[in-house]
């Protein structure tokens, strides 16, 4: 048998320190979901609806694995939340822009249904608990 200070099991790190295995799933997390915003950078995406639905599908899936087991701090959201909104509004050019926190609102309500991660990452972690 050997001990060691980090394993990966299932994508997510064990440390033993709880707040260094925060931060480096967490951190590992970001550079996936930023590799993923980078990746659809280049294409053509005309609408906001489109940018939106990219970062439900193709980056904050990436995510919610990791909350739904781990914890995570307003400051990671803050990151999160910076390069979501970098890519929508990524060469819009003249278009008024709009808060984020207004996008997450339903269709009905003049939103888009970006979905807040705070709100995701908080209900997949209390799930766990049920």
């Amino acid at each position: 048998m050997k001990t060691k200070k980090s394993i990966k099991i299932f994508g997510i790190f064990f440390w033993d320190s709880y707040s260094e295995m925060l931060a480096l799933n967490w951190d590992y997390r970001f550079k996936k979901f930023q590799n993923a915003i980078i990746s659809w950078s280049s294409r053509t995406l005309e609408t906001l609806q489109q940018r939106i639905e990219v970062i439900r599908i193709f980056a904050l899936s990436r995510v919610y694995y990791v909350a739904s087991i781990l914890p995570i701090k307003s400051a990671m959201v803050k990151k999160f939340k910076s390069l979501m909104g970098k890519f929508i509004w990524q060469g819009s050019g003249k278009i008024l822009r709009v808060a984020l926190e207004e996008l997450k609102n339903d269709h009905l309500a003049g939103g888009l249904n970006l979905p807040c991660l705070t709100t995701m990452s908080n209900s997949l972690l209390s799930s766990q608990c049920l």
